[in-house]
């Protein structure tokens, strides 16, 4: 037995795959469509036409069915009832593939009798015209129109006009889901997916649950009863049939792994830049808040106008595992900073009130905008950080060396408050300080400990926005020299912001002396005593016009 006319026919969302069974073999001869080996190939001059559910249903050999035509015909089945030969004389149309198509779709007709000009031949679907891409004796390429209606296809030439024997079908609207019941999910319960357009053979609708395929156990045109699928996450429900796909605007809610469906007293979405009050009226329940996401997606999460005595707001990634969570209580409110999301798909907030207590809140989700980045350098001009939105960063990136000797100003600071941190090369911090809004931040000498790219890093605290400026100046090496117990005074001359005096001297253990400083106008400082072992022995605060006297 000979298997021939294997065709994959793709539709408008799944592949439906037909094998037509022809002939058998007989000892003398291989009987093909009822046609002689030969013509098997297109590229041996024979066409192919085949049904919209992928039949073989005419073979043409040679141009205009020179040399036959062959048509098959099938019961209900889909077996082969028939096979009728024909020898074309007279200028018609043969038949055309696809059968079957929307508009935009190209068409190949086979016949005889056309104009080998395509301007010379209109071709008709319904009342609406078609472009003719391409024209031959025996064969025309169209364009089926978007005004286009199902029904035989016309071709009218210098010669004459022709109309298909069979008729081109534009096909049925795809599937719409206008609700889902229930709405909360587990594996292996059912699900009742309400719309249209739906298939009533069971195997032409596939159905997913955020790409995870359930399975159909019943099935009309307007209802989908549908097994969920184990591993089934919270997400939208897509329905597909061979003419279309489509996803549902709701979503199916998956308790996370250590509650049930009974434990779920509230479901609703969040799109980025919306608020949506959260409710759990019973106590022992929890709530499901759902959202798209996707990989390297910034957002802060706020929650607001609590009235729950407490409890614990978790945010679950697509597969199920945590990504962070805080605690809340009543009166008080929460602010995430910002969340880097690390995959697509569906996320879920879960809010699980302590004990037995009850009340709403108010979760807002808000894009957070790319960090304010740019480049100076020590010495350079300052750079204004600008931080817009809340959970921004402002960062800088500066060049260093070895043992190279820095310091760092932050002034016209409007900010409320927050963090400013230098990380080394290698992304660990190398030291931070903490500022606030009409302030002044100076870092004093910072000893660069390896060479590469530094990075400042501004983090407003809790929803601050605002700008400062950062400037990085270099600090020359202390001014050190050697002084002797009862000899001359020795000037000390700091020229530059960060810059240190060192002076040494020897002395002896039990030796009594006294330390003075005159002639003082570096504004206000510190002058500390250094023991040979490196500890500090004492130290003293002094100012500008003043003068330091140790006493023994």
């Amino acid at each position: 037995m000979v298997i021939w006319g294997f065709r994959g026919k793709h539709g408008f969302g799944s592949a439906f795959i037909y094998l037509i069974i022809v002939a058998l073999l007989a000892p003398s001869a291989v009987i093909v469509d009822a046609l002689p080996a030969t013509a098997r190939a297109v590229g041996s001059g024979a066409d192919f036409v085949y049904d919209e559910l992928g039949r073989l249903v005419t073979v043409v050999r040679g141009a205009g069915g020179a040399d036959g035509v062959a048509r098959y015909e099938y019961d209900t089945a889909g077996n082969i009832t028939a096979v009728r030969r024909e020898n074309p004389t007279t200028a018609g149309v043969i038949d055309f593939d696809p059968r079957l198509g929307r508009a935009g779709t190209d068409v190949t007709i086979l016949g005889r009798g056309f104009a080998a000009t395509a301007a010379q031949n209109s071709v008709q679907f319904g009342s609406a015209p078609a472009a003719v891409l391409s024209a031959s004796t025996t064969r025309l390429v169209v364009r089926v129109p978007s005004d286009g209606t199902s029904g035989p296809i016309r071709v009218a030439t210098p010669t004459g006009a022709y109309t298909s024997a069979q008729p081109f079908r534009f096909p049925p609207p795809g599937p719409a889901v206008t609700g889902i019941s229930p709405v909360t999910v587990a594996a292996g319960s059912t699900v009742r997916i309400e719309g249209g357009n739906f298939s009533p053979r069971l195997a032409e609708n596939a159905v997913d649950f955020n790409g995870q395929l359930g399975e159909v156990v019943a099935a009309t045109a307007s209802t989908l009863t549908v097994r969920a699928p184990a591993g089934v996450t919270s997400g939208p429900i897509g329905v597909s049939t061979p003419f279309g796909q489509t996803r549902s605007s709701g979503y199916a809610y998956v308790p996370p792994s250590s509650f049930g469906v009974a434990d779920v007293d509230f479901t609703t979405s969040l799109a980025t830049g919306a608020a949506t009050t959260v409710r759990v009226s019973k106590p022992e329940k929890i709530a499901m808040v759902v959202l798209a996401g996707y990989a390297g997606q910034r957002v802060t999460l706020r929650a607001t106008g609590i009235t729950i005595d407490s409890g614990v707001l978790t945010v679950l990634k697509p597969d199920g595992e945590e990504l962070d969570y805080w605690t809340f209580s009543s009166g008080g409110e929460l602010f995430t900073d910002t969340l880097t999301l690390p995959m697509a798909g569906t996320y879920t907030i879960v809010v699980d009130p302590r004990d037995q207590h009850t009340g709403t809140l108010q979760v807002a989700l808000a894009a957070v905008p790319a960090d304010d980045t740019a480049a100076v350098t020590v010495g350079g001009p300052a750079s204004t950080v600008r931080i817009t939105a809340a959970g921004q960063n402002g960062r800088r990136t500066f060049p260093g060396s070895v043992g190279q000797r820095v310091t760092l100003r932050a002034t016209g600071i409007t900010i409320d408050s927050g963090v400013l941190t230098v990380l080394k090369p290698d992304g660990e911090e190398l030291d931070y300080w903490t500022f606030s809004s009409g302030g002044e931040l100076f870092t004093d000498t910072l000893t660069l400990p390896m060479a590469g790219t530094y990075t400042i890093v501004v983090d407003p605290r809790d929803q601050h926005t605002g700008t400062l400026q950062v400037a990085l100046a270099a600090v020359p090496a202390d001014d050190t020299a050697a002084v002797t117990v009862g000899g001359p005074a020795s000037t000390v001359r700091i020229t530059a912001a960060g810059q240190n005096g060192r002076r040494t001297f020897p002395g002896s253990v039990g030796q009594r002396v006294t330390l003075r400083a005159t002639g003082i106008t570096i504004d206000s400082g510190v002058l500390t005593v250094l023991k040979p072992d490196g500890e500090e022995l004492d130290y003293w605060t002094f100012s500008s016009g003043n003068e330091l006297f140790t006493d023994t």
